[in-house]
């Protein structure tokens, strides 16, 4: 193992940890449940834990099912964590401007956790999750080397 996996690995650890943090303070304090912007720090925290744990899985073996598992799940759980972003972005933008927020929890939910489930399943029309190189790297989209260029710049776009 390189200095430079075990870096990551470490640092994902410290952060879900520190997410943990955050997922367990919502969970022993209920009456923060109810208020709009602790569901949407408590969604963030959520997805970054989860991304931290398919990252701390380190650089497993090209084609084994630990690599599909941490490429799955990076996929899915680094986007919704983006999202989850974007909609508290949203949120604050909408009560500063409009006073209101127009969304529901609930209309946020299903689009933060269902975008990037069909982003994830994408991939497996035309390419294959694993590595690009059997020598390093982590597990994501998988391109071949007959691939055009643009199939890569379109996958880079449709997960970011």
């Amino acid at each position: 193992m390189s200095a430079f996996e075990s870096t990551v690995i470490v640092c994902a650890v410290f952060s879900a940890l520190s997410s943990a943090t955050v997922l367990f303070t919502v969970y022993y304090f209920p009456a923060l449940w109810t208020k709009l912007h602790m569901k949407l720090v408590f969604c963030i925290s959520l997805s970054d834990f989860c991304a931290n744990f398919f990252a701390a899985f380190g650089q497993p073996a090209n084609g084994t099912a630990a690599c599909w598992i941490q490429a799955l799940g990076a996929n899915y759980f680094y986007t919704s964590s983006v999202l989850w972003t974007t909609s508290a972005c949203y949120v604050l933008y909408d009560l500063v401007f409009n006073g209101r927020v127009r969304l529901n929890f609930t209309q946020l939910t299903a689009l933060c956790w269902t975008i990037p489930f069909v982003a994830t399943l994408l991939p497996l029309t035309s390419v294959t999750y694993g590595r690009d190189s059997d020598d390093q790297g982590w597990c994501y989209v998988k391109l071949y080397s007959s691939s055009p260029q643009w199939e890569l710049l379109f996958w880079a776009f449709v997960n970011f």
